[in-house]
């Protein structure tokens, strides 16, 4: 993916976008991206969860932070992975 950079907020909706589905399987995801600051920084990991409904929003803010942070970054291995079906996440412990 080349180097982003512009609004943070747009951008990281326009990524959200092209990498979460808008309508997911109720379950609680995880997000997961390599992000590689512009200034040849060491390449971080970022995380985002949240459920079928919040998975989204909780994505593009942290692409969004990494990009205020960094400046300019390109991120590598976005990656999509339902970790709990909601059935599971909703019973009682």
């Amino acid at each position: 993916m080349p180097n982003l950079s512009g609004d943070p907020q747009r951008v990281a909706w326009r990524v959200v976008d092209e990498h979460v589905p808008t309508r997911l399987p109720r379950g609680v995801y995880r997000f997961q991206v390599m992000a590689l600051p512009g200034a040849a920084g060491p390449a971080q990991r970022l995380e985002a969860t949240g459920d079928h409904e919040t998975i989204r929003s909780n994505a593009a803010a942290v692409i969004a932070e990494a990009m205020r942070r960094f400046g300019e970054v390109s991120l590598l291995d976005l990656q999509l992975s339902r970790v709990v079906p909601y059935a599971t996440a909703a019973r009682p412990f």
